[in-house]
């Protein structure tokens, strides 16, 4: 079933931008080609939320624990990047963002961020802390692909902001790919794959 988003107007998303049973789950991009329909530039036009202070940031991390793609947009520019270096992917631009997230928030569905630090300057943001949830759908990985396990696993994150007056212009984002693998894999299977 598509999801809706308060803000993006009718007729930007076709059936959804993910249909699991079409095939095309990944991390940050790797979808289905075709997915979207024309887009609506008013999506550019969506509200630009700044931040300025940790509360803009409390503001942006609470979006991405209520799973809401319209409210993580609004705090980003209409050209924004968002690239997983841990899955080697990079969208560019509000539609190709919103199709990562909604990618996301399928593969983890029960996804959660807790901050450990966070560092806030005029034009960079540095979040440091846990991502917890429980793999849903197969993910490529180094050049495997890891199978759902039903486990809830939690592991470091660091996220990279580039802002741009308030704005964020470019979201990179790493994790502990060894702890991640650990748990997904099994100590020895994940010290095997580290070799």
């Amino acid at each position: 079933m598509a999801r809706q988003f308060p803000g993006i107007g009718p007729g930007l998303l076709t059936s959804g931008v993910i249909d699991p049973r079409k095939g095309g789950i990944g991390c940050c991009g790797a979808l289905e080609p075709g997915r979207l329909a024309t887009p609506n530039r008013k999506m550019v036009a969506m509200n630009l939320r700044k931040i300025r202070t940790e509360a803009d940031a409390a503001a942006y991390l609470e979006a991405w624990n209520r799973h809401d793609p319209a409210g993580i947009l609004d705090f980003h520019t209409p050209d924004t990047i968002f690239t997983s270096a841990a899955f080697g992917r990079r969208a560019a631009g509000r539609l190709e963002v919103l199709q990562s997230l909604e990618t996301v928030f399928t593969v983890w569905p029960d996804l959660k961020l807790s901050r450990r630090r966070q560092h806030l300057s005029a034009t960079l943001m540095v979040f440091e802390g846990i991502l917890e949830g429980t793999l849903m759908h197969p993910l490529p990985l180094d050049g495997e692909v890891l199978q759902p396990s039903g486990r809830k696993v939690a592991f470091e994150v660091v996220d990279i902001f580039t802002l741009e007056d308030g704005s964020i212009r470019e979201k990179i984002t790493y994790i502990d790919k060894l702890s991640y693998r650990r748990q997904m894999l099994g100590d020895e299977a994940a010290a095997r794959a580290a070799e």
